[in-house]
């Protein structure tokens, strides 16, 4: 009996091997799943009911931290049920829970139970500072909630800050412009189209207006009826640059508290814009601009060195 024990058990690591390692980043707008540092899958992280629209109000994961055990822990034994069928995943996979840089020790025992819940894989939480897989020199990677600056990529002196500001503030604000200037509730999601709609490499830098008309469709604020209008683009210019140089001042505040060396050498080698917050017209000439280095928009990789 033991020896078909040992058989299966061996059978089972070389499996686990070959299908290589899972990644999952929850974050508080979508759960991303990687499998030997590719995204295989993503799935919102949000909910809501048929009365409540209001995606803000329904996300799983708040700032980085599981803000409902029983909904997370369902939510992730469904996609993963998923997975595994459709990649044909042992169930025994190595899981990985990729936690923001800076995440406490309270922060990550939430995040543990989640993980210990589910029917699938042996998981670990790793940081993401120490997984980050990128050719330049660091990686900003902006979330919903959060922005991590992660520098020193590839040198044995890896630094990171985890900012509690992300797109929702840019979605926030779009929000606010089209109800003060055309008396129309946008959704969180319609305000989110919206951003990501915005066009132009100057969107940002722009002394002039930008010529660009964008549809939106929202609710009249006081009749609250349905109706769909035309804004200009230009009037979000000045808002969102706002907000973006506000995100900046916090990234400038952390480069205030590190060595010389490691930002001049991360700076140099560019910058990996990540995120679906990255996504928003000219945000990566903005950064470019203002760090003086090359700044391109890319696709969130991570490596496991085990």
């Amino acid at each position: 009996m033991k020896r078909v024990s040992n058989l299966i058990s061996s059978f089972s690591d070389k499996f686990i091997k070959k299908q290589g390692d899972l990644l999952l980043d929850f974050g508080s707008g979508n759960a991303r799943f990687y499998l030997d540092g590719k995204l295989i899958k993503t799935e919102s992280s949000s909910f809501s009911n048929v009365h409540n629209n209001d995606f803000e109000k329904m996300r799983l994961v708040e700032r980085g931290t599981i803000s409902s055990f029983e909904y997370a822990s369902s939510f992730l034994n469904q996609n993963l049920t998923s997975l595994i069928n459709r990649k044909k995943l042992w169930p025994r996979f190595t899981g990985f829970y990729l936690a923001p840089s800076d995440s406490t020790q309270v922060e990550q025992i939430i995040i543990k139970k989640v993980l210990d819940s589910l029917k699938y894989g042996n998981w670990q939480i790793v940081t993401k500072k120490n997984v980050v897989n990128t050719s330049y020199g660091g990686v900003i990677d902006i979330g919903f909630d959060l922005t991590e600056v992660i520098l020193g990529v590839g040198t044995g002196n890896i630094v990171a800050k985890t900012i509690k500001s992300g797109s929702r503030s840019f979605t926030k604000i779009i929000r606010k412009v089209v109800r003060d200037k055309y008396q129309l509730d946008v959704s969180w999601a319609g305000a989110d189209k919206i951003k990501k709609e915005l066009v132009g490499d100057d969107f940002l830098l722009s002394t002039q207006p930008i010529k660009q008309k964008i549809t939106v469709r929202g609710k009249d604020v006081y009749t609250f009826v349905p109706k769909t209008i035309v804004i200009e683009a230009s009037v979000l210019q000045n808002p969102l640059l706002e907000k973006v140089e506000e995100l900046f001042d916090e990234i400038k505040l952390f480069f205030s508290k590190i060595s010389t060396n490691t930002l001049m050498n991360s700076i140099e080698k560019g910058i990996d814009l990540w995120g679906d917050g990255s996504k928003m017209a000219s945000l990566d000439n903005f950064f470019s601009q203002k760090l003086q280095t090359t700044v391109k928009k890319g696709q969130a990789s991570y490596e496991v060195h085990q």
